[in-house]
């Protein structure tokens, strides 16, 4: 993990999707990088929200866990909100199909995603950890200024072209 930051990844997740979250916590903490994930990182008595602002920007990266649960949480929409502010990069794995609303679209634009749906949640696992050792690597070679500065939305299409019907075949190909 590059020194710049305390955690490789900040997971952002609905409640109901916390098996999976803890999933892939445990997938990417095994091949030794730190992740934050409420509420396990949060600290006891700190104010919750604080916590969760601070864990975003002591992370490199955000990992969403992009549900049609995530898509109504407002607590996941301001967490994206605030990864973007701060020039985060963005790594959503959809974890079933379905489109996102706008206001979840306003901020991952037309970018592409992760579909761990049915059963390729393992195969995106190491697809993650390959992204965070560049971001590492590109954190090492710039000065921390660039590095604060730079605004990046990483989505990555694995079946992407599995989604059913025209529209959403044009939604996902822009």
């Amino acid at each position: 993990m590059d020194n710049l930051y305390q955690y490789d990844l900040f997971i952002s997740y609905a409640t109901k999707n916390a098996d999976i979250a803890k999933y892939v916590v445990e997938k990417i903490e095994r091949r030794g990088k730190r992740c934050f994930i409420a509420p396990r990182d949060i600290r006891s008595g700190a104010d919750y929200a604080s916590e969760i602002v601070k864990g975003i920007s002591n992370s490199q990266a955000v990992r969403l866990i992009v549900s049609s649960e995530s898509d109504k949480a407002g607590d996941v929409l301001r967490e994206v909100n605030s990864a973007v502010s701060r020039n985060k990069t963005i790594i959503p794995l959809r974890i079933e199909n379905f489109l996102p609303s706008e206001a979840m679209e306003f901020y991952l634009g037309p970018t592409h995603w992760l579909d761990a749906f049915p059963q390729v949640l393992d195969t995106h696992l190491d697809s993650i950890f390959s992204i965070l050792k560049g971001l590492s690597s590109q954190s090492e070679e710039r000065p921390v200024q660039e590095v604060e500065s730079r605004a990046c939305i990483l989505w990555i299409s694995a079946i992407c072209w599995q989604r059913v019907g025209q529209k959403n075949r044009l939604r996902c190909a822009r």
